[in-house]
């Protein structure tokens, strides 16, 4: 069975390769998505361990909160930096600063590079990870080194001036050297600049304070040692080795490259499990051609169990050729993805890609379970056929449909629609899930019934279009269960395109409408591009205008009960005109202790007015306050506000935005005063809404484009059922042919047909994808979801490229048929 099985393949190469290429495409994004992932561990594993190796100990602040990959922390204070010094064992310590700081090149003009950060000089080779490349370290108030991209992009060199804008304001300082760090990770396209302690103390964190110290040891002792010693002698500080942090920090890079992996892992597996579709369509129609040549091996003495695993065994040799071609194209496409990480800034060393066993193992999995699996019910199908079917001219599957697929098709869809029905009731989004994947199935299982009647009003264009558009429709019509399956695959991956952008659409746009419901002012000055705020003086400088009134908003990260929240800076107070805020119980005071809550936080912590709640800031200063108001809770705002100057104080010296209102001269005025200001940009609610959804605009792209490979899977699966039927039906179209039917005929019939098809599957796959998720939108409204919307464009977009899409599946097909020879077509047996 195993020769039977070899030779099946090697008699149908074409029908081996368009069943494979599904298979590869999944394969190669699953095993390019991890190995890019090990690629990248490996390159920040050997990258950390270069750049920490002469780290001994690290004096750091305790975490302010634990709910994110990378923790925060209290900074240290500046006075213990003696003591560490002074402590027997220890060589040399330096406190370390990180943090904003803008450039501006010669026109004055921020620079557009991915990150831009500020840093202290630290003089010890051993502690610091940057060395000079060219000139001299700062050591006078006023100097700065900068890093090679930055000075680049800045077009300065040693001996110029270059302006910054630090928490501090606009400043200018003097370029003493260039400083360059090799081979660490995420750090290409950006701006580094390097103050001496003393500024970078002003500017980069609080008076007083470092980020942390870094010390080595003299070798007397060992790191552990010294790290016992200085944590004993240093009550409330951490004190770790360098090699713990060195491994935290892994720990911490490899979260966030474990998250970034199960994102697209989630995309390779729904190309498998799309490509699934068109294997288990595939089998089914070979197997139902093979009838007459299955029936002679039984007839001859195979068993049933021969049959079937003559097939199963046919379906691991293609998974396994599968898995091999997916493996190798796995290896391109973990280089496209580099190759795209690297033009955003994110660059690794190393050069070479890094391929685990587990990838390969994964590969191999993958690739033959899914086919293996997909292929299963065809072959039992295939075990089922009689010997004495070798005697009658039996050649295609039946195209009637089975009681027990309508009788289980309606009692899942009565289920899933009673659990749809209960969840939005209920605004449960687990049962509506559950429901949503119950209809799922059961419109897979109830596709044949459904086929009829939707493709009779789908094809009433085409029964107006002559012969060829009729031959289509019939065609589309004979066999249900075919045209059902065929475009089970593209009905996947509409519904999760439609899907994902209509819940993208409703996401953006309830952040666009809160932010134009709540900002009422004239208008808003925001940061430019990745610019983390504004400086504090523009605000400062916008309040003093005469006639005008401005709201300046801070936004920081604190503890709250041992979990992360977002509290704003802002003095409500006085933002009459400028917020339009709904006050649902107590009342908005000017005391600094005071805190206003939205509904929703005070729901989920049972907090009501008068409350007394313990906020924990990431300087390390925790502080008691009490809940003087709960306000209905919006996208716009922060779910926690306490005065400006409380979250000032606790800030990193930046505003998050600026509300500005005055008549016509006053826009003007402040208008002059931004351009000032190279990071600011003041546009109006509308801009700054659209600001605010811009990330989610992103998201939605890079969506839509990783599941365009589902897409394209399903369409080479309709190409591939169009080429097995054209082959099942060559007499017939031999006929047609020899009646009058022109070459043009032909493939036009063919390509109406694949239209046909498509059309179908995007019909069910749109309303399943925009149904599905307008249920799952209903229940979010305590969320901050509005009612859901339609995203317009992008249905247009879905519904002409099915039609491009049944155009090109068709294409190939329809050529082969058109040039047949009519006799030799009539002759075929």
């Amino acid at each position: 069975m195993f020769r039977l099985s070899l030779r099946s393949l090697i008699a149908k190469k074409l029908r081996l390769v368009t069943t494979a290429i599904a298979i590869v495409l999944g394969v190669a994004f699953t095993t390019g998505t991890m190995i890019l992932a090990d690629t990248m561990t490996a390159s920040i594993s050997t990258a950390l361990d270069e750049v920490s190796s002469g780290v001994g100990v690290v004096v750091r602040g305790e975490p302010v909160g634990e709910d994110e990959v990378f923790t925060l922390r209290a900074p240290v204070p500046l006075d213990d930096l003696d003591q560490i010094r002074s402590t027997p064992g220890i060589a040399a310590a330096a406190p370390y600063w990180e943090g904003y700081t803008q450039i501006l090149d010669t026109d004055g003009k921020a620079l557009d590079l991915l990150q831009s950060v500020g840093l202290n000089w630290i003089d010890d080779t051993e502690l610091s990870m940057f060395e000079l490349d060219s000139g001299r370290p700062p050591d006078r108030p006023g100097e700065v080194v900068l890093g090679l991209d930055g000075a680049d992009e800045a077009g300065v060199t040693t001996g110029d001036r270059v302006e910054l804008i630090t928490s501090a304001g606009r400043e200018t300082f003097v370029v003493t050297g260039l400083a360059r760090l090799d081979g660490v990770p995420g750090v290409a396209n950006s701006a580094f600049t390097f103050f001496t302690d003393a500024d970078a103390e002003q500017r980069l964190g609080d008076p007083g304070t470092a980020e942390w110290f870094l010390a080595r040891g003299d070798g007397s002792v060992s790191d552990t040692e010294l790290a016992s010693t200085l944590a004993a002698s240093l009550p409330g500080l951490d004190v770790v080795t360098g090699a713990q942090r060195a491994a935290e920090q892994k720990d911490d890079l490899g979260d966030a490259i474990g998250i970034f992996e199960t994102i697209l892992l989630v995309f390779g597996g729904i190309a498998l499990f799309v490509g699934s579709f068109t294997i288990a369509n595939t089998f089914t129609i070979t197997v139902a051609q093979r009838t007459k040549e299955l029936a002679l091996v039984r007839a001859i003495g195979a068993s049933r169990g021969q049959v079937l695993g003559s097939v199963v065994i046919e379906a691991a040799m293609i998974g396994t050729i599968a898995a091999i071609a997916g493996l190798a194209s796995g290896l391109g496409v973990a280089k496209a993805l580099t190759w795209l990480l690297a033009q955003v800034g994110l660059e690794f060393p190393g050069g070479s890609l890094v391929v685990q066993s587990s990838t390969i193992v994964a590969a191999f999995v993958a690739g033959i379970v899914v086919t293996v699996g997909a292929a299963i019910v065809p072959a039992r199908r295939a075990a089922r056929v009689a010997p004495v079917a070798a005697m009658r001219d039996a050649s295609i599957e039946p195209d009637s449909t089975s009681r027990k697929r309508v009788v289980g098709g309606s009692l899942l869809a009565a289920v899933g629609t009673a659990a749809l029905v209960q969840g939005i009731s209920q605004a449960s989004p687990g049962k509506v899930g559950l429901g949503s994947i119950a209809l799922f199935h059961a419109t897979l299982v109830l596709g044949p019934v459904i086929v009829r009647p939707l493709a009779r009003v789908l094809s009433m264009p085409l029964r107006h279009m002559g012969a060829s558009g009729r031959l289509a429709a019939a065609n589309a019509l004979r066999n249900p269960k075919r045209t059902a399956a065929t475009a089970s695959a593209l009905t996947v991956g509409v519904m999760l395109v439609a899907g994902a952008s209509m819940f993208a659409s409703t996401a953006s746009a309830s952040i666009r409408g809160d932010a134009v419901d709540v900002i009422t002012a004239d208008r808003v000055i925001r940061p430019a591009g990745s610019n983390p705020g504004l400086p504090m003086d523009l605000g400062a400088a916008l309040a003093e205008l005469p006639g005008t009134s401005s709201l300046p908003i801070q936004s920081l990260a604190v503890r709250v009960d041992g979990e992360m929240e977002a509290i704003g800076g802002i003095d409500l107070v006085d933002a009459d005109g400028l917020l339009s805020i709904d006050v649902l119980d107590g009342q908005i005071t000017a005391d600094s202790e005071d805190v206003v809550i939205g509904d929703e936080l005070a729901d989920d912590r049972s907090w009501s007015v008068g409350d007394r709640i313990e906020i924990g800031f990431a300087d390390g200063v925790t502080e008691q306050f009490r809940v003087s108001a709960v306000i209905e809770q919006t996208n716009a705002l922060p779910a926690l506000v306490t005065s400006y100057e409380t979250a000032a104080e606790h800030g990193i010296g930046l505003d998050q935005v600026v509300l500005f209102d005055g008549d016509a001269d006053a826009i003007a005025t402040a208008e002059s005063i931004t351009d000032g200001v190279p990071t600011a940009l003041l546009g109006t609610v509308d801009d700054y809404a659209t600001a605010l959804a811009g990330p989610l605009d992103t998201v939605l792209s890079l969506v839509l484009g990783l599941l365009g490979l589902a897409v394209v899977i399903a369409v080479l699966g309709i190409a591939t059922t169009i080429g097995l039927s054209i082959h099942e039906r060559t007499r017939e179209l031999g006929v047609l042919r020899a009646v009058g039917l022109s070459r043009r005929q032909l493939r036009r019939s063919i390509r109406l047909e694949a239209i046909l098809i498509a059309l179908f599957g995007t019909t069910l796959g749109l309303a399943m994808g925009l149904g599905f998720t307008s249920a799952v939108i209903s229940t979010l409204a305590d969320d901050g979801f509005r009612s859901a919307t339609v995203p317009s464009s992008t249905l247009v977009a879905i519904v002409i490229g099915a039609l491009l899409a049944g155009t090109a599946a068709a294409a190939l097909p329809a050529r082969s048929a058109a040039r047949r020879n009519v006799l030799d077509a009539i002759s075929t047996s």
